[in-house]
């Protein structure tokens, strides 16, 4: 029986590849093996791989590479040659001030138009192209993201592209100036209005008026950013933050790990990606509800966006979630009875980025003179669950239904590429996700109900109504 963990702690040759792009000279692995060797080594090797482990129930390898990046690997081939890099950078949103607001979201800019110092946005827009990569970046509350998908034949040109992001980013002044004035936002859909909307008043309705971090920009906030300061910021960033990644897909092991070597060996060294590298940031004090708000959104349709539900749980509370995941389903199945498959949601979002900001609610698009109605039916709806329970029956589809959903994703190579990269940063437990099935199993209708009760609290209550302007 091989251990369940094989850790490495030596440079293993035919893994490393040796020769490949990154690799260290025979001088430069003798001074990361603790030679003396004097000025014969010349530059730090930071791309070799200094420690590697192995998940033999999953297969995934992981490695810290000597500038202490975090990188992780697993060959999956139910996407014949198809092969997903995501990267995670800690830090951003989480990080700025009020003096300091708008800067990340400015210095993203460069990663998503793919706009570097030595090859402009159209060139490497082009480039891409013509290899049919899908190269695409974004912020979010405490991280930024790289996301890249591919051929195995163009990983060359996958890699070389997002290490070109990621040492020389330039944020391009024409697309900047189009992110300033609002632009590229102008136009949408009058759905994703009232959703963003919604998004915006919740934050405003559980976020305390003097955080700046979780809210949205105002016209006048964008303004005021400069491209020289998200600039000095995004390079700052890319120079310091702890980074996790994670090359998923139809790619052998020694290749893999000669293309992480690849694009991460340039980066200079920092600190160790953690389960939490951003601890003290994170305590936000949620404003105590309950919260009822009606918003009226300048745009066109007759159809209004109602969310009803609670203030949820974090993300380490795994079982809390898993059940209440479940009373979700149940949720979902006896509204979308009422309402429709198509217009009914129903979820539980754990808080990842500020403790005790999760969310567990129902939300529903109906006719805007129906808005109200179907609120107070939700609510009813939801509280009969706390309270009466639910039964066998109901349970049942609800395990059927997420333990699909669960199958599904196990099969999905770019699901576990976003999932390993940020294994470490939130502490992730690749053995519970791969037995997550066998937990749904165990969960029984009172747990479901308990939970429920647990959240269903006044000062957590939510009801949220969007309704457009003009019909």
């Amino acid at each position: 029986m091989p251990p369940r963990f094989l850790l490495i702690t030596t440079l293993l040759g035919a893994l490393a590849g040796a020769g490949a792009a990154g690799a260290c000279s025979p001088a430069q692995e003798r001074a990361l093996a603790g030679e003396a060797v004097g000025d014969e080594a010349g530059e730090p090797c930071w791309g070799a791989v200094a420690e590697m482990s192995i998940h033999a129930p999953s297969g995934v390898l992981s490695m810290w590479l000597a500038n202490n990046v975090r990188a992780h690997h697993r060959r999956m081939t139910e996407r014949p040659g198809e092969v997903t890099v995501v990267v995670t950078i800690a830090g951003g949103q989480i990080e700025e001030t009020h003096e300091t607001r708008g800067l990340t979201e400015a210095g993203v800019v460069a990663l998503r138009t793919l706009s570097t110092r030595t090859v402009g946005a159209a060139a490497m827009s082009e480039r891409l192209r013509a290899h049919k990569i899908k190269l695409r970046a974004r912020d979010e509350r405490d991280s930024v993201m790289i996301v890249a998908q591919f051929h195995r034949d163009d990983l060359s040109a996958a890699g070389a592209a997002l290490a070109a992001l990621l040492t020389e980013p330039r944020i391009d002044a024409e697309a900047f100036e189009s992110w300033r004035s609002g632009a590229e936002r102008a136009g949408a859909p009058a759905r994703a209005a009232m959703f963003e909307a919604l998004r915006e008043s919740l934050v405003d309705a559980l976020y305390p008026p003097d955080e700046p971090r979780a809210r949205g920009l105002d016209a006048a906030e964008r303004r005021g950013v400069e491209r020289e300061s998200a600039q000095e910021w995004l390079d700052a960033l890319l120079q310091r933050a702890p980074i996790e990644a994670a090359i998923v897909g139809d790619i052998g092991r020694a290749e893999a790990i000669e293309a992480l070597r690849a694009v991460f060996g340039e980066l200079p060294p920092r600190a160790r990606i953690t389960p939490d590298p951003h601890a003290a940031l994170r305590d936000v004090r949620r404003v105590l509800g309950p919260h009822e708000r009606t918003v009226v959104v300048d745009a066109r349709g007759g159809e209004a966006l109602v969310l009803v539900g609670y203030v949820g749980v974090d993300a380490s509370d795994t079982e809390a979630h898993r059940r209440l995941a479940l009373g979700a389903k149940v949720l979902w199945s006896r509204l979308s009875r009422v309402y429709g498959e198509e217009s009914t949601n129903a979820w539980s979002v754990p808080a990842e980025a500020y403790s005790g900001f999760g969310l567990f609610y129902a939300m529903l698009h109906v006719p805007a003179s129906d808005a109200r109605e179907a609120a107070l039916h939700a609510r009813e709806t939801l509280e009969a669950m706390a309270r009466d329970g639910i039964d066998e029956n109901e349970l049942g589809a609800a395990r059927a239904r997420l333990s699909a959903f669960f199958e599904e994703i196990e099969a999905e190579p770019a699901h576990w590429a976003y999932r390993l990269a940020g294994h470490d940063q939130r502490g992730r437990d690749t053995d519970a996700f791969m037995g997550e099935r066998e937990a749904l199993a165990r969960v029984t209708t009172e747990e479901v109900a308990a939970a429920l009760r647990d959240v269903l609290r006044d000062e957590a209550r939510l009801s949220f109504v969007v309704t457009p302007a003009k019909e």
